[in-house]
């Protein structure tokens, strides 16, 4: 997708789905809903019934299948985006305007020996937009993904939690 394309994105299920895909997950559709596979080995969670990874695959996996979050719509399922997203090399800096409009960006950071930085590449920057906070954080996500970014010339590199100077 191009970046035009997915600012463009508006809540909802297509972009709950290209969310998931993006966090790594695998969609399914069965009875009428979507899910996603998740990571987790059912039995050690406790689960003794409902809906598994076999249930799609006819595999003996039983990993354990959960209803597509509404990654654009709910903040709580929002916040698992970015919690994934920044990972152990990256920052998250969400901004509302005035005006009502609201700015996710994922800084990720290069470390000193990473291939890009001795090219001369800064760090990276992608910024997604939106009316509400959720819309804005799930676009810049599907960003990262397709490598849609804004260079930065922010030093991330010694901010530990990624705080300064933005």
């Amino acid at each position: 997708m191009t970046r035009d394309e997915i600012l463009a994105l508006e809540a909802g299920h297509e972009l709950n789905v290209l969310v998931a895909e993006t966090m790594g997950y695998q969609v399914f559709e069965r009875y009428g809903y979507h899910y996603i596979a998740t990571d987790e080995d059912a039995f050690e969670q406790g689960m003794t019934h409902g809906l598994f990874w076999e249930d799609f695959t006819h595999h003996d996996e039983m990993r354990l299948c959960l209803r597509l979050p509404r990654y654009s719509t709910s903040i709580r399922a929002t916040w698992e985006v970015v919690e994934k997203m920044v990972g152990g090399n990256g920052c998250f800096e969400l901004l509302k305007s005035f005006g009502g409009w609201w700015e996710a960006s994922f800084v990720i950071v290069l470390s000193n020996d990473d291939e890009r930085r001795k090219l001369g590449y800064g760090n990276w920057r992608y910024t997604g937009d939106g009316d509400t906070a959720s819309v804005a954080v799930c676009r810049a996500a599907l960003l990262v993904k397709e490598g849609a970014n804004e260079p930065t010339d922010t030093d991330y590199s010694n901010a530990g939690t990624c705080r300064g100077d933005p």
